[in-house]
């Protein structure tokens, strides 16, 4: 892989913005456009909000941007500020808008550099990258320059009080790669310092051909001007490896391992100094791997959910209630870690010695198990993008909606096949074919899911408590 990262400071611009003019109109209900910022430049400055005059390069225009369709939170001084993807804005050039924990408009946000680049398909919290005790945020576009064009890139940047500095750029080997489809962090390799991994499902290998897909892991450190530590490739043609990535430690030895999907099946990768791209485990849909395509779709840890000091996994399929049943319904799994290995390194889903709970969703075509999310008081939520809203006296067909599980009670039977009726707590929304629950992120006592489907694809974000109620208008930018 040829990865080089570039250390050049980014032309992305970041505008700090008042929650005045046309930036504020940006998170109204109107398709309007907001702000203006200087003009790109090496190092980039910051800027308060003004009028635009006339057409500008660095002008943030939020109709059609699919805001919300990625986000996560960052951590603050006992708060949670968001960073939220809108991948379409400004002609695709896409956008990460800087929500403060205190505020309901976004204030500030980061441009990508070029039209169709789709910066912002993926934003994902780093914590310390690098080793410094600094904060570091990765932003994907999915469709930028790499190593050729339309490979797709993920920028590193250093937060700091004032502007975040772009402090390298991984890239993406071939075109239409997609590196940057999904990013995750952990200490693989048990230095102390975290580490990154960033997959490209449509990467061509010459052992398994087109879109095997592929995983690269950069261990953190001081400098990531390098070619990726480690590559993890795909097995055959539409493998697709890396839709989904997860990480944490579910064979007790102290160390994150990695999660990866890969074509209706879960690849573990246990971590350690020498961790590699050769897999420890395989958690299959079902014997033979011939069904239940879309399992590992989305993934998380879930700590140490049945008590035995052992992390456990959380696997979703929001294609099929059961594998051979693609009705879109969906389904959620949790698997018990493991102190002893399994036979063969496979288990499936349906084994009942390893499995601790299956989760379906409430009907057909509610696609339960579009994300995943456990907080750490032990609570499973899971969004299902088209499901059901509204109110009792007033529901709502296909808004999207968030569920809330105990996992306590949850994993009790692991032969009782449970619904998504027997959530603790939903969380509806009142408008429809928005796609809530398409995205999930926790923060402290908040969780984040936007709606990008929202108003003509313009989005809407949602910051809500996750033990209490709160109004159905979200926290900004519908």
């Amino acid at each position: 892989m040829k990865n080089r990262p570039d250390f050049q400071k980014t032309a992305s611009i970041f505008c700090m913005a008042g929650l005045s003019g046309l930036l504020l109109q940006g998170c109204n209900d109107s398709d309007s456009e907001g702000g203006t910022a200087s003009s790109a430049a090496s190092t980039p400055t910051a800027t308060t909000s003004t009028p635009a005059t006339s057409e500008s390069t660095t002008t943030l225009k939020v109709a059609g941007s699919r805001m919300g369709s990625s986000g996560d939170f960052i951590p603050k001084h006992n708060a949670y500020d968001l960073a939220v993807g809108a991948p379409d804005a400004s002609g695709g050039k896409g956008a990460v808008l800087f929500i403060k924990s205190t505020e309901s408009d976004f204030s500030s946000y980061l441009l990508g550099d070029v039209e169709g680049d789709n910066f912002g398909s993926q934003v994902t919290y780093l914590g310390d990258l690098v080793g410094d005790g600094g904060q570091y945020l990765a932003v994907g576009a999915k469709y930028a320059t790499g190593e050729t064009p339309l490979s797709g890139a993920v920028y590193i940047y250093r937060l700091t009080a004032t502007t975040p500095e772009r402090i390298a750029t991984l890239r993406g080997q071939l075109p239409l790669d997609k590196f940057g489809s999904a990013m995750t962090t952990g200490d693989f390799n048990h230095d102390g310092i975290r580490d990154l991994a960033v997959s490209a499902i449509h990467t061509y290998t010459a052992e398994a051909g087109f879109q095997a897909g592929a995983v690269s892991v950069w261990f953190g450190g001081t400098s990531l001007n390098r070619v990726a530590d480690v590559v993890i490739s795909g097995s055959k043609v539409n493998d697709g490896i890396g839709a989904a990535l997860a990480a944490g430690d579910i064979n007790g030895d102290g160390k994150s391992d990695l999660f990866v999907s890969a074509s209706s099946k879960v690849l573990v990768f246990y971590g350690g100094s020498q961790f590699d791209h050769v897999p420890d485990l395989t958690i299959r849909s079902d014997i033979g791997g011939k069904g239940g395509s879309g399992f590992g779709s989305t993934l998380a840890f879930a700590g140490d959910v049945n008590g035995d000091g052992i992390g456990d996994i959380v696997i979703g399929n929001p294609n099929r209630s059961v594998p051979a049943n693609y009705d879109n319904q969906g389904s959620v799994y949790i698997f018990r870690g493991f102190n002893t290995q399994p036979e063969n390194n496979e288990i499936w889903e349906d084994q009942s010695n390893y499995r601790l709970t299956k989760i379906v969703g409430a009907a057909p075509m509610d696609r339960f198990g579009s994300s995943v999310a456990v907080t750490d008081n032990g609570s499973l939520l899971v969004g299902a993008r088209w499901a059901s809203g509204g109110t009792p006296s007033a529901p709502l067909a296909v808004t999207g909606n968030v569920y809330r599980f105990e996992l306590t009670t949850q994993v009790a039977n692991p032969a009782t096949l449970h619904t998504a009726n027997q959530a603790v707590q939903t969380y509806p929304i009142v408008y429809q074919s928005g796609e809530f629950g398409h995205h999930l992120a926790l923060g402290g006592a908040h969780f984040f899911s936007g709606t990008p489907s929202l108003h003509e694809n313009q989005g809407r974000v949602y910051r809500k408590l996750i033990n209490g109620n709160e109004s159905d208008d979200g926290s900004c930018c519908g």
